[in-house]
């Protein structure tokens, strides 16, 4: 049987033929993001590594998206403390006051996302890039500090399942409800996930996919919808322009 995509790209990722559910592999990664909560921890961490550099200043983003403007002390205190580790390490893509937006929805506005891209992000809806053809998914505060320093953390590759959706007449479900539908029905509890969308239908789920792909963090499950799709929506709203 062939691979699902997110074997692919975790399989190229490692630089691997192939990989399995409940491999552990080391791939390269092509972003890792935090924001002004998780960010300090990580850098708390980082502190105490024997090496004081990050991988890529280009594939580091740190968007400064939950309590700025700072609610309290303690919230500018962090931001603070970002904002010094970005300076320190000449961070490309920091995202401060004025510049910043909620962070899922300005990485892919940025460019930062793209089909293919490994992205571990300390935040639990950074799954939302599955929308996008990512393998993207969310880690603790010492994974990003690792992910930062080294670029390549150990990853396990999860258990990924492709379902084609097709129209059908008189169909009133929701294109969010649909795959909700799908992952109700379907024993994933206690199993971690990838579901991945494709099929005649796939195409027009897209952006309302967006949010079922941001939402699925608290499913077990994570949503992707392959890249042929989304360029399919991308060329349409070009031309309506």
């Amino acid at each position: 049987m062939g691979m699902t995509m997110t074997q692919k790209i975790l399989a190229h990722a490692a630089g691997l033929e192939s990989v399995e559910a409940g491999q552990l592999i080391e791939a390269e990664l092509d972003l890792v993001l935090g924001n002004d909560i998780t960010t300090p921890v990580a850098i708390d961490v980082m502190d105490g590594f024997s090496r004081k550099q990050v991988f890529d200043r280009d594939r580091i983003a740190l968007v400064m998206d939950h309590f700025i403007p700072n609610k309290d002390i303690k919230s500018a205190e962090h931001c603070k403390q970002v904002r010094e580790f970005a300076h320190h390490y000449d961070i490309t893509n920091y995202f401060d006051v004025g510049q910043m937006g909620i962070e899922h929805a300005l990485l892919p506005e940025k460019g930062l996302v793209a089909a293919g891209d490994v992205v571990i992000g300390a935040d639990s809806h950074t799954c939302t890039y599955g929308a996008l053809g990512a393998f993207s998914t969310g880690v603790g505060s010492t994974d990003m500090a690792a992910g930062m320093e080294a670029g390549m953390p150990a990853i396990l590759a999860i258990r990924s399942e492709n379902i084609s959706v097709r129209p059908s007449k008189g169909a009133s479900e929701g294109e969010q409800g649909i795959v909700s539908g799908v992952i109700a029905h379907k024993t994933y509890r206690g199993h971690a996930t990838r579901l991945e969308v494709t099929g005649a239908f796939a195409e027009s789920l897209f952006p309302s996919i967006v949010g079922r792909c941001d939402l699925s963090e608290g499913d077990e499950v994570e949503v992707e919808l392959p890249a042929d799709s989304i360029c399919v929506y991308v060329e349409k709203g070009q031309d309506a322009n």
